[in-house]
């Protein structure tokens, strides 16, 4: 697998497969009598940094949810597990096919998710794709994000945060918390 950014340490080599960044942007929305706070308009942006010629990735998951959403426990196979959510990793980290995971998020969170494809479907080295989505920051239930996309060329080589309290976006207050953070190949599943 051709991969950017590598880098080597006296353990291993890492080597950078995305760049996700969350952002806040300005948004002119006024607070209503329902909500304390104004709605935040929240930017993920996914950027491909293979190189020519590298590795693509399938249409990336995301989602906003209240930290209960785990999308996968390390270690643990798919017919082992009978939470809700690891079959449907396995379809995307076997088929890139998000639709699953997308029903499994709708049945378990009152969060906001989307899938984010490149011009072609996958995501090209070099490609950048981006969403914006409008939350509420006093709504515990948009309070952390989760990602999840299939390598390719591959059969089954996938990321994701296996922890759904990884990516805080909203603290306790409701205060954006920007995020900045880079998938490297040591974390490969």
């Amino acid at each position: 697998m051709q991969l950017l950014a590598r880098k080597t340490t006296a353990h291993h080599t890492i080597a950078t497969l995305a760049a996700l960044t969350l952002s806040i942007g300005s948004l002119p929305v006024q607070p209503t009598e329902a909500r304390n706070a104004p709605p935040t308009r929240v930017q993920v942006k996914i950027e491909n940094l293979a190189p020519q010629q590298g590795t693509f990735q399938t249409p990336f998951w995301v989602g906003f949810h209240n930290g209960e959403f785990d999308t996968y426990d390390g270690g643990t196979p798919a017919s082992n597990d009978p939470r809700p959510g690891s079959v449907a990793m396995e379809r995307l980290c076997e088929d890139g096919n998000t639709a699953p995971i997308t029903l499994d998020f709708a049945d378990l969170s009152a969060g906001v998710d989307a899938t984010l494809a490149g011009v072609a479907g996958p995501i090209a080295p070099g490609e950048t794709v981006s969403q914006s989505f409008l939350l509420d920051p006093s709504n515990p239930d948009t309070r952390y994000f989760s990602y999840a996309s299939m390598i390719l060329p591959s059969n089954d080589f996938c990321i994701s945060n296996g922890n759904p309290l990884a990516h805080q976006i909203f603290d306790d207050s409701g205060n954006f918390v920007a995020q900045n953070f880079f998938v490297t190949g040591d974390e490969t599943l």
